[in-house]
C-alpha cells in the first residue's frame, strides 16, 4: 500500500501548473455541458508546501461556486489542510494523530493522503499497462478514511484539447464507487475524468 512520503515516488518533482476543463453531465449517451472547473497548483519553496486550488462553476446562476484549497508537504504529499467552500463549507486540519473537521476530531491513519491530492499523485506514478496500487485517503465529505484501489486498464487515444494523444486509462475504486482518469503518456496531464453515478450516468471533466 502506497503511503505519503514513500521513497519510490519523487514527490518534489511536481511542478506548478494550471488547467481548465468543461464539466458535462452524461446520461444514456446524451451530453449536456453544465459548467467548468479550473485548477491551479503552486509551490512555496521557502515553506516546502504545495498549494492546489480547484474551482467548480456551474452555468446555472442559482448554483453556487465550489472552491477547494488543499495544502500539502511538497516533499511527502502529507496533507496539511483542506478547505471546501460552497455547498459543504468544510475546514480540515491534519494534526499529528488526529484530523480536525470543523472542530470534530477523527483518528489519523499512518501515511494517509487527502482525497483531493489523489489527482496530483496520479501524475507522479510510474503508470504502465497492468500497473496496480492502493492507498488510504481521508474523505472529508464522509468524514472517514477510504481505501482507493488504482489500476491502469489500457492505453487509449484521447483529445488533449488540440489533438488526439496517447493516454493511460486509470480506474480508481473507492469501495464500489468508480472514477476513471485518462492521463497523458507524454506529459502526465489529466486529460479527462469521469465519475460514474450509476449505469449510463456520468459526471465528466473534459478538455
Amino acid at each position: 500500500m502506497l503511503k505519503s512520503g514513500d521513497h519510490t515516488v519523487n514527490w518534489s518533482s511536481f511542478k506548478p501548473c494550471s488547467d481548465i476543463k468543461k464539466v458535462v453531465w452524461v446520461e444514456n449517451e446524451k451530453i449536456t455541458e453544465i459548467g467548468f472547473t479550473t485548477e491551479e497548483v503552486n509551490i512555496d519553496e521557502e515553506q516546502d508546501l504545495l498549494y492546489r486550488k480547484q474551482e467548480l462553476t456551474f452555468n446555472d446562476p442559482n448554483k453556487g461556486k465550489r472552491t477547494i484549497n488543499l495544502v500539502l508537504n511538497r516533499f511527502t504529499f502529507e496533507p496539511v489542510s483542506c478547505t471546501d467552500e460552497g455547498p459543504f463549507n468544510v475546514n480540515v486540519t491534519y494534526q499529528d494523530k488526529e484530523i480536525d473537521v470543523n472542530s470534530t476530531k477523527y483518528k489519523r491513519t499512518d501515511g494517509v493522503f487527502d482525497l483531493f491530492s489523489i489527482e496530483l499523485l496520479l501524475r507522479l506514478l510510474p503508470l504502465e499497462l497492468g500497473y496496480t496500487n492502493e492507498l488510504q485517503a481521508f474523505n472529508h465529505m464522509e468524514s472517514q478514511t477510504v481505501v482507493a484501489k488504482i489500476e491502469v486498464t489500457q492505453k487509449e487515444k484521447i483529445s488533449d484539447g488540440n489533438q488526439d494523444v496517447d493516454a493511460w486509462c486509470v480506474q480508481l475504486f473507492f469501495g464500489d464507487k468508480l472514477q476513471t482518469y485518462w492521463i497523458s503518456c507524454e506529459t502526465n496531464e489529466i486529460l479527462k475524468q469521469s465519475v460514474k453515478i450509476r449505469d449510463g450516468m456520468f459526471f465528466d471533466f473534459v478538455r
